[in-house]
């Protein structure tokens, strides 16, 4: 599923980035707030939830109720991550609460109160291929463990990333300009000109550097791929695809 578990210090830290992201983040929140968080009625005690520990993890005190706002969006406004409540529904897991201030192409409106498979419904051959395997990640799911998205280019350069460079080692100057091209794409307003000139300045960077993909045993998503591609796992070629992401192999087309 593109997950690896991460040790419990190290969900929730403060990137080098952390004070521009908020400002963003913030800053939409405070303009959008019906549109950021959503919640369904009936979540009101995993929003608390959610907050307790967010606190916790923060060594912040325990927080007064208030009554003015959704408990999700307080915890939101402490934290540079997006924060979604999955809670279980009929055999299932559904989204009951959400703060999303990042979306890329879709909107919290048209996934809130729907189940995990539902909410990935656009996503050809998902439910086929790793549906079950979704559902029963999330009724397996330990209290108390922390997973993350196992897609980030090196494991010691995401530490030092996320770390505030306290852990983990410097990316080479190369890689800090990517993902400095990046954050600035996500923060720049969605639909405006800096918004697109960010993401020329990104495609331009990773065009004039060619960038590698992720290996192919990393990818568990249904994408396409061809039996001429090399460079992969034997006999998986026709099973696996490829995820255009940060990697640290090559594969390339058989001529």
């Amino acid at each position: 599923m593109g997950l690896r578990p991460i040790a419990t210090r190290e969900w929730l830290t403060r990137s080098r980035d952390h004070e521009a992201y908020m400002t963003a983040k913030l800053g939409r929140m405070d303009a959008h707030p019906d549109t950021v968080c959503q919640t369904l009625p009936d979540s009101q005690a995993a929003q608390t939830e959610v907050l307790r520990l967010v606190r916790v993890h923060l060594g912040l005190p325990p927080h007064d109720e208030c009554a003015a706002a959704a408990p999700l969006a307080v915890a939101a406004r402490l934290v540079e991550e997006d924060l979604c409540v999955m809670q279980p529904r009929g055999g299932g897991y559904t989204l009951t609460a959400a703060s999303v201030a990042s979306p890329s192409y879709w909107r919290l409106a048209d996934k809130l109160g729907k189940e995990l498979l539902d909410i990935h419904e656009d996503v050809a051959g998902l439910r086929a291929r790793i549906g079950e395997r979704m559902r029963h990640f999330f009724r397996e799911l330990p209290p108390e463990r922390v997973y993350l998205p196992g897609n980030f280019w090196g494991r010691a350069w995401e530490q030092y990333m996320t770390s505030n460079g306290e852990l983990g080692e410097e990316p080479p100057a190369g890689v800090r300009e990517l993902y400095a091209l990046h954050t600035n794409f996500l923060q720049a307003p969605i639909g405006t000109q800096a918004s697109a000139d960010a993401l020329a300045a990104l495609y331009a960077n990773i065009r004039d550097n060619h960038w590698t993909f992720n290996p192919i045993e990393e990818s568990y998503y249904p994408t396409s791929t061809h039996v001429r591609i090399k460079n992969t796992p034997t006999g998986q070629v026709e099973e696996m695809g490829i995820v255009i992401m940060y990697g640290m192999e090559e594969w390339y087309i058989d001529e």
